[in-house]
């Protein structure tokens, strides 16, 4: 069931501004959990129709959501987590990650590590298996590790921050399996104990710039970790962008003119009928012979086509087409933990500073 609050923020925790019930909202659509309600309601509104008795919800009483704080009972927490555990949450986290490491598609879907935070999160408030969904090659061996790597430098405030890392590193620190209650009072909540309080005043929050937000964090609100990113402090980090130019994936300026396919350079379209060489209708920016080397060239040119409008917003906007991955120093030595298990890419960086592995990380044709 959608859930809607007028205040643009009631607190400064996850789950306590309306962009993150606008995620959890999208969310419940998306991994069919509207449906799954909707098929509740239908079945308490027949129950009541066949008995006298007043016993069971009204339908409209009936509230499902992939936030535990949202749903109306014990009964609705367990039936959304059994839905959620049987392949919808594990679709959605297979989308979230292959995403977020390809920010050509991340924009508005991840917005810097803001839904696939909050989607882990209304995962550990139902108690959903997360520890066996998987991560992203070898950053991590769960979705859960994949959580530790993002959630510090995404769009959340101090506090939201906190109550993640609680739930991640502890000291009471999430169970796969046992619902977990981060907290978080709903905007009804705040407004109900502020009245019992006699406290008549409208309900704001100090410090918003106002309704502009990105993720969870108001535009131009200072975090102690700055604008939504996570000091050094320690830990390694990489820059997780698009794929890299075209001369790194072999393209050159002397490939214009002609058949852009490695091992062919015809100047000539094959097709005798043809006037000129085929050009690529996405990127405007290489030539084939025709259609066969095209398809042929696909598996590489895929890595770095992008519009025209694409390539310019690159170069001039880079931050934009960036996310922020983090490791952790457990991580890097292999240690256990929620952000350990990295195995050979633990080894791999052994004994680099964290300052040498800002990198670009290149993943061609990831998240398609």
């Amino acid at each position: 069931m959608a859930s809607t609050c007028e205040i643009p923020a009631w607190g400064e925790g996850l789950f306590q501004n309306k962009n993150d019930v606008d995620v959890v909202n999208y969310l419940n659509r998306e991994m069919g959990v509207v449906e799954l309600e909707q098929r509740a309601r239908k079945v308490a509104a027949e129950g009541k129709k066949g008995s006298n008795s007043n016993d069971g919800p009204d339908a409209a009483e009936v509230r499902y959501s992939v936030y535990a704080r949202f749903c109306s009972s014990e009964e609705a927490i367990e039936a959304v987590r059994k839905h959620l555990d049987a392949g919808p949450l594990a679709q959605m986290c297979a989308k979230m990650v292959a995403r977020f490491f390809n920010p050509l598609k991340l924009s508005d879907y991840t917005c810097k590590g803001h839904l696939p935070v909050l989607l882990g999160a209304c995962a550990m408030s139902l108690g959903c298996k997360l520890d066996g969904i998987p991560g992203y090659k070898m950053y991590s061996n769960t979705y859960r590790e994949f959580l530790s790597g993002i959630y510090e430098p995404a769009p959340f405030m101090d506090k939201a921050m906190e109550q993640m890392y609680s739930a991640l590193h502890g000291p009471v620190a999430y169970v796969d399996g046992t619902p977990y209650d981060f907290g978080s009072l709903t905007c009804a909540e705040v407004v109900a104990a502020r009245a019992a309080k006699g406290i008549t005043t409208p309900l704001t929050r100090e410090k918003s710039s106002g309704e502009a937000y990105m993720g969870g964090l108001p535009v131009g609100y200072k975090t102690s970790r700055g604008l939504g990113k996570a000091p050094l402090g320690g830990m390694a980090f990489r820059i997780i962008g698009p794929s890299s130019s075209k001369v790194d994936m072999g393209y050159h300026d002397s490939d214009k003119g002609r058949c852009a396919r490695k091992g062919c350079g015809r100047k000539q379209p094959r097709d005798g009928g043809a006037e000129k060489l085929l050009q690529c209708g996405k990127c405007k920016d290489v030539e084939y012979c025709g259609k066969a080397c095209q398809k042929e060239d696909w598996k590489r040119h895929k890595g770095c086509c992008r519009t025209p409008e694409d390539a310019r917003s690159m170069r001039e906007e880079g931050e934009k087409w960036e996310n922020l991955f983090y490791y952790h120093p457990a991580s890097l030595r292999g240690e256990g933990g929620a952000g350990g298990g990295m195995g050979g890419l633990a080894a791999m960086l052994s004994g680099a500073s964290p300052l040498s592995m800002l990198v670009r990380h290149i993943a061609p044709g990831q998240g398609s």
